[in-house]
């Protein structure tokens, strides 16, 4: 694939809209304090993967949410689309629109999408969003619902460059009328994909391409 293509296929990528659960400090000293940290990131693959994928493009993406209260739920989830495309054309990006399979203007063809159920997977966070990692087992389900396989699933988020940090601080009242100060410090990081789920190789081959980006939000009430 050329440099340009590789570039337009990372443009394309989809940015599922996903969020495991990971190990992460104390969400802060007061009862309004929030600390989350997600994670989202997507793959596109040249070539078929035999017993679960026939055609000759495919595209993944995974996500996750951790809430550092124990009281509130984490969330993680995935999908992958095969797709037969025509040799140096790419699926379009599904997650764009609201009904993928009219996406106008494309000659490739939707074959499945499958869901990755990853709930019996963990989520490991690095310091400073350093990286992030899934290891586990997704349970792959078919658009009925149905699971096709089972499939152990090791991905590595690697941090690729530095750190955003943006702050905003707003005040506003309560039901009783008292005046209070929110601090929300918001923090991203870009980061790259690679590693394996089942027998999909991610970013492991010159045609394939990734991205992602893990944040953090910290809010603070007083």
């Amino acid at each position: 694939m050329s440099t340009t293509l590789r570039v337009l296929a990372a443009a394309a990528l989809c940015a599922a809209p996903l969020i495991g659960s990971a190990t992460l400090a104390s969400a802060g000293g007061g009862p309004g304090d929030t600390t989350l940290t997600n994670g989202t990131g997507s793959w596109l693959e040249i070539g078929p993967v035999p017993g679960l994928l026939d055609g000759n493009v495919h595209r993944g993406g995974v996500a996750f949410l951790d809430d550092a209260d124990p009281q509130r739920q984490d969330f993680r989830d995935g999908r992958i689309e095969d797709w037969t495309c025509p040799d140096g054309v790419l699926p379009p990006a599904l997650y764009a629109i609201e009904d993928p399979e009219s996406f106008p203007g494309t000659s490739c063809t939707l074959e499945r999408v499958l869901h990755l159920d990853l709930d019996d997977t963990t989520v490991t966070v690095g310091d400073r969003l350093s990286g992030a990692r899934i290891t586990g087992t997704a349970h792959v389900n078919d658009e009925a619902g149905h699971v096709v396989t089972s499939v152990p699933v090791d991905l590595a988020f690697e941090a690729d460059g530095a750190a955003r940090r943006q702050t905003d601080v707003f005040r506003f009242q309560d039901e009783n009328g008292n005046w209070l100060t929110d601090r929300m410090v918001f923090t991203t990081r870009a980061a790259q994909l690679a590693g394996t789920v089942g027998t999909i190789g991610v970013g492991d081959g010159a045609g394939d391409a990734t991205q992602g980006i893990l944040s953090t939000q910290e809010s603070t009430v007083r």
